[in-house]
């Protein structure tokens, strides 16, 4: 079996149509058939969004053999980080912390949070900073208008403009 029949079998298996799938990997409808297409050569770029975006397992797909979703920590740390952009220094850092007993990663979690909880807060974005100062002005106009709108209203009955008053 080929990687194209493969990709075939898994796309139906997660009862995707060929743009479905597609647009869960970023590729329009032509190019998710061009890779299901016998003798289509397929880009590590995709093969890896194939993996790490539906969890398949990278052996299985290039290979054939093995699980066809990934089973390895290996595997689910780089599906992790892949999908989150997180990049090779995050694999290894991660892939090392794994491989510590369960009492040295107890340790390690235990210091992170010591160090974490001596940091002071993040600061805000620029974007946070100008959100949250538009939104202290927007309350000051509103205070501002229900302050008006309770004293400008005449006790006469009238509303207060000129015609109302010749």
């Amino acid at each position: 079996m080929t990687i194209n029949q493969r990709i075939k079998i898994f796309r139906k298996s997660l009862h995707l149509s060929q743009e479905e799938f597609g647009k869960r990997i970023g590729l329009k409808k032509s190019a998710a058939s061009w890779i299901e297409k016998e003798g289509s050569t397929i880009t590590d770029a995709n093969i890896r969004l194939i993996c790490t975006t539906f969890g398949v397992s990278e052996r299985w797909l290039r290979e054939g053999t093995g699980d066809m979703l990934a089973q390895t920590r290996d595997d689910y740390v780089r599906a992790f980080a892949e999908r989150c952009h997180l990049g090779e220094t995050f694999i290894q850092v991660m892939k090392n912390f794994l491989a510590l007993s369960e009492e040295d990663r107890a340790t390690m979690f235990r210091l992170i949070q010591q160090v974490a909880a001596g940091l002071p807060a993040p600061a805000l974005s620029k974007e946070d900073e100008i959100e949250r100062e538009v939104e202290r002005y927007r309350q000051e106009l509103l205070a501002e208008q229900k302050g008006s709108s309770s004293t400008s209203t005449p006790s006469d009955g009238t509303n207060g403009s000129k015609e109302s008053q010749a």
